[in-house]
């Protein structure tokens, strides 16, 4: 069987409670912390990795942001 997923960088508002609930998620699927920052948190099994990371700009402007996390990203 193939691989499905390496690795995935998920950008979030609120750290803390994204966190609960990605830690919740992730655990069910096997994946433990591994690396953590002061804005970042990084989950892992042997052949994926997920980093849930708190967006630190407040201010864009309404143009496409691949880390933007508000429901007015231009897709």
């Amino acid at each position: 069987m193939g691989q499905a997923l390496h690795h995935l960088d998920l950008n979030v508002r609120d750290l803390p409670r994204s966190e609960a609930f990605y830690r919740d998620l992730l655990g069910r699927f096997g994946l433990t912390e591994v690396e953590r920052g002061e804005y970042w948190v990084s989950f892992k099994t042997s052949t994926c990795y997920i980093t849930i990371e708190k967006k630190r700009e407040t201010s864009l402007k309404n143009e496409f942001q691949h880390k933007r996390t508000d429901k007015n990203n231009n897709t």
